[in-house]
């Protein structure tokens, strides 16, 4: 059995390995889906706004605490990313629930609806099977349109949310701990 320390070696090299394979992969082409918003509808290639990388969130909506943790946790990269790139998220809830539901967050994100659930279900984030699934899309536009460069999913102990990180390093781990349905103030 590996120490604690060559654990996280041996988890580092693979996710430096990871990300050279990411680099390397083929970006699959993309139509230029539409969205609702509170303002009407919207193309994909809005959303990149005066960039030509896009981050997209596909979340499940505010029924599910753990895509709202996920988001929350972007609060403290949303401006770095936005130096780089657009960033939204996606989610089955209709554009004016997403609008309260992000205000009482504080969540400074643009929100767009998959109204028939056909671009999540395309870029492997719904199933009549599964429902949704939080995942992280990015993508590119290109003289020849729009590509997605890559994805992830989303879940406990990924790269993309570190609480569970600190969870891991605390006495007992995670425990049985799940975030909670809060709005700004401790239940």
């Amino acid at each position: 059995m590996p120490t604690i320390h060559e654990l996280e070696m041996q988890i580092y090299q693979l996710q430096q390995d990871l990300q050279e394979l990411r680099k390397g992969a083929v970006p699959e082409s993309v139509e230029d889906y539409t969205f609702a918003t509170l303002d009407g509808n919207v193309q994909l290639s809005d959303l990149f706004g005066d960039k030509d990388e896009l981050v997209l969130i596909h979340n499940m909506g505010k029924g599910c605490t753990y895509c709202s943790l996920w988001a929350d946790g972007f609060l403290g990269f949303h401006n770095h990313i936005l130096t780089r790139s657009g960033f939204v998220i996606v989610s089955p809830d209709a554009p004016e629930v997403q609008a309260t539901f992000a205000a009482g967050r504080g969540w400074p994100y643009r929100m767009v609806q998959d109204p028939d659930s056909r671009f999540s279900s395309e870029m492997g984030a719904y199933s009549e099977e599964h429902g949704y699934w939080p995942l992280l899309s990015t993508f590119k536009k290109t003289p020849a349109g729009i590509v997605r460069t890559g994805k992830a999913n989303l879940g406990p102990l990924d790269s993309f949310c570190s609480i569970w990180h600190v969870w891991s390093v605390m006495d007992g781990g995670a425990r049985e701990w799940h975030p909670s349905g809060w709005n700004g103030a401790p239940e």
